[in-house]
């Protein structure tokens, strides 16, 4: 027992695990004196910041790796030599308050850094600051990775320190302290779930170590570094194998072969206005769109020669009733029904022809060989039988 707080190790036989602190119920990795004396106390009453950014995982599980991506964020890209330790607070280490004067164990506390604060953390959902005030609340970007790689990569890592971590221990003995959760920070699946099931938070990013490892690179030629100020360029890349580069539209990948893209298609996407005769061929990629866009423009060139018909007898097509051109509403043939007569593209037959049906729809059926084909069978409900023969003149 410390004095602050407690100190507990596993123990079998003569194996031994690591050297733990207890710090709300969580186990804390202990290599005295790396943890604050005051921390249990102190982190009751940490404030956050809107500013602070977490980086926080299980211990190795990618962690590092994402402080070094957000610093690179932060400073425009730039790689330092400085160890990260000493570019991000570690918030389990690290002092959270200022000391009183006179104290001897007096350092620059995290609560006086200026901001924005960088803090690296392995302490589980329930446990780790998180103010109720959104106006004081951090942003998290939480790493979770496969528990098998975890356990291998954590027990290597343990080894490392040597007679440090106070680990005395084989691989078997090791990882039936993981599985049991005697481990620092506990049970693997306790310290990921409560993570994802918070995921959807707007505060919360949670990440996978495996996605991490699929590159993507944005390019950097002259045209993209421009273009980059309203998209993002990227392209996966898997040893020497590289994808095509792709524009990042509304979280839509789209082929990019600078400068194909608009720079400004992006944001002028949100306010594009549709009219009501517009036509959208759309497919996914290489299935048809070629042969749908020549049939639509067939469709267009059909209209037109309507159009042009219509404009010989001066009739406005605006004024024409819709249900002039409905099969189920049209009136008897008349001998003065030119309109649909022209319209309908019947002018090669005679009159006397066109007059013997009793309908537009009759006559149509006939000229496309439809009823000579059905003749005798049912149709919708009703028998077909055959229609008188054409008038010749």
């Amino acid at each position: 027992m410390s004095e602050n707080f407690t100190v507990i190790q596993e123990k079998k036989g003569e194996l031994t695990g690591p050297r733990q602190a207890l710090i709300h119920g969580v186990r804390l990795s202990f290599y005295a004196p790396n943890i604050d004396k005051d921390f249990e106390k102190d982190l009751n009453h940490f404030e956050t910041r809107s500013d602070d950014i977490y980086v926080v995982s299980f211990p190795k599980s990618g962690t590092t790796w994402m402080q070094e991506i957000v610093w690179q964020i932060f400073n425009d890209g730039k790689i330092s030599e400085e160890r990260v330790e000493r570019r991000y607070a570690i918030l389990e280490t690290s002092q959270l308050f200022d000391r009183p004067r006179g104290d001897s164990d007096k350092k620059v506390s995290l609560n006086s850094q200026p901001s924005p604060r960088l803090i690296k953390s392995h302490l589980p959902y329930h446990v780790i600051p998180m103010s109720k005030d959104e106006s004081k609340r951090s942003k998290y970007i939480y790493v979770a990775r496969n528990p098998r790689d975890v356990a291998i990569s954590y027990y290597h890592f343990v080894l490392s320190f040597g007679a440090d971590s106070y680990f005395n221990g084989t691989w078997r003995f090791f990882v039936k302290l993981f599985l049991e959760g005697k481990n620092s920070y506990g049970l693997w699946s306790d310290h990921v779930l409560p993570w994802w099931e918070h995921k959807d938070e707007p505060h919360i990013l949670f990440l996978k170590y495996e996605d991490l490892k699929k590159v993507r690179q944005v390019s950097h030629s002259q045209q993209s570094i421009v273009m980059s100020e309203d998209f993002t360029v990227i392209q996966e890349k898997e040893g020497e194998l590289t994808g095509p580069r792709q524009a990042l539209i509304h979280g839509v990948r789209i082929s990019f072969y600078a400068p194909n893209i608009d720079k400004d298609f992006e944001k002028d996407l949100n306010r594009f206005e549709t009219r009501s005769d517009d036509i959208y061929v759309v497919s996914f990629p290489k299935s048809g769109i070629p042969v749908l866009s020549e049939y639509v423009e067939s469709l267009e060139s059909w209209k037109e020669r309507c159009l042009r018909k219509i404009s010989v007898i001066g009739v406005d097509p605006a004024s024409i009733p819709a249900e002039k051109f409905s099969p189920k509403c049209l009136p008897p043939v008349e001998a003065s029904d030119l309109l649909s007569y022209l319209v309908l593209e019947t002018s090669f037959y005679t009159k006397k022809q066109f007059k013997a049906f009793k309908s537009l729809e009759a006559f149509n059926q006939m000229v496309s060989g439809f009823v000579t084909s059905v003749v005798g069978k049912v149709i919708a409900g009703k028998m077909v039988s055959p229609i008188s023969k054409p008038i010749t003149g």
